[in-house]
């Protein structure tokens, strides 16, 4: 048995790309729906899948966030939106958690 062909390569890659699409999906989904919290999600980010994912999309999925106030926060918490979650320190996270409270009326950042 020889090593894999390109085209195996390739649908490997393919799938693997699929499969973080499909993570990051239902990330979203449970994120703005409430079933995973805020907090939840940053303390999980470490081991899950999905620990590189961008701070920004894991904001923006919220409940009632809009783009605009998301991004001004963390312009004024200092933390860089495209960073990963996994990479978060725990100070970060907590001045998340104080400016993106968990229960968040629908319609607020």
């Amino acid at each position: 048995m020889g090593p894999p062909s390109a085209d195996e390569l390739h649908r490997a890659a393919l799938d693997w790309a699929a499969a973080v699409r499909a993570d990051r999906a239902d990330l979203a989904d449970r994120l703005g729906s409430g079933e995973l919290p805020l907090g939840d999600c940053l303390v999980a980010a470490s081991g899950a899948s999905w620990g590189r994912t961008t701070v920004l999309f894991i904001l923006e999925s919220l409940p009632g966030a809009r783009k605009s106030d998301t991004r001004r926060a963390l312009s004024r918490l200092d933390i860089d939106g495209a960073l990963a979650v996994a990479d978060l320190t725990p100070a970060q996270r907590g001045r998340l958690l104080a400016e993106f409270p968990l229960d968040l009326p629908a319609g607020r950042p």
